[in-house]
This record gives C-alpha cells, sequence and structure tokens, in this order.
C-alpha cells in the first residue's frame, strides 16, 4: 500500500488544528513554546511558526516534545516514513473533519477505554464530567 507523504510541517500544522479551542490545550505559537520551555527545551514560537511553514526544522527532542503536548505518538512527526505516521495523520484528520462538522458525540464499539471516550469528548468540544 502507498501512503501519501506529508512534511513534517504539514503534520505540525494538523496538530495545532486539531487542538485549537480545545480547553486545557495551548495551541497559541507562544503558549506551546512556553510549555515545550518550561518541559525543559529550549524553543521559541517564531521557531515553531517556521516549522509551520516549512522555513525552518526542529529537532528530534522538540518534534516529540512537541507530539506529546498535543497527545499524538512522537512518531508522528518524528519519522519520515508516510507508513509510520500516515495512520496517525487520517485519524487526526477524521476528528478535524467530525469536529469542524459539528460532531459533539460518538457511539465507540468494543471496549474503548475512558481515556478514550474522555479525549474525544475533549476534541470534539462536549464536556463530560
Amino acid at each position: 500500500m502507498t501512503y501519501p507523504e506529508l512534511s513534517t510541517a504539514e503534520r505540525i500544522k494538523t496538530l495545532f488544528r486539531l487542538w485549537e479551542g480545545v480547553d486545557h490545550v495551548a495551541t497559541g505559537l507562544a503558549d506551546v513554546a512556553a510549555a515545550l520551555t518550561s518541559a525543559g527545551l529550549s524553543v521559541t514560537a517564531r521557531e515553531l511558526e517556521d516549522a509551520t511553514t516549512g522555513e525552518g526544522a526542529l529537532s528530534g527532542d522538540v518534534l516529540a516534545a512537541l507530539a506529546a503536548h498535543f497527545r499524538a505518538q512522537p512518531e508522528y512527526l518524528t519519522s519520515n516514513d508516510p507508513a509510520v505516521y500516515s495512520t496517525i495523520h487520517a485519524e487526526a484528520s477524521l476528528l478535524i473533519r467530525m469536529k469542524k462538522g459539528g460532531v459533539t458525540q460518538l457511539y465507540l464499539r468494543g471496549a474503548p477505554t475512558s481515556a478514550t471516550r474522555r479525549l474525544l469528548n475533549q476534541i470534539l468540544g462536549k464536556d463530560q464530567r
């Protein structure tokens, strides 16, 4: 199976779009830079902006921390292999489309964990207590 190649910049932008407007997740460039810096990595808002446009590159450590900030697997940003990141990208893109389409609830079959439910509800904008 062939997977589409996506730039690291496009994958970073996808994470920002996915988490935009979700409570308790910083998505402003300055806020994300501050969160990563407080976690022990030195990164500026300008460096993040350059990474989202493809005009700059971030170290593997910063990419992994950025993915973790947005609750994604590190390989989504650290791998250049479409076979590795494409499944994660497909899920993130689907969630973005659902969120933009006004989806507020999903019925999940099987045995999803409470963490999965909580995460989906948070992304889709439904407050679950």
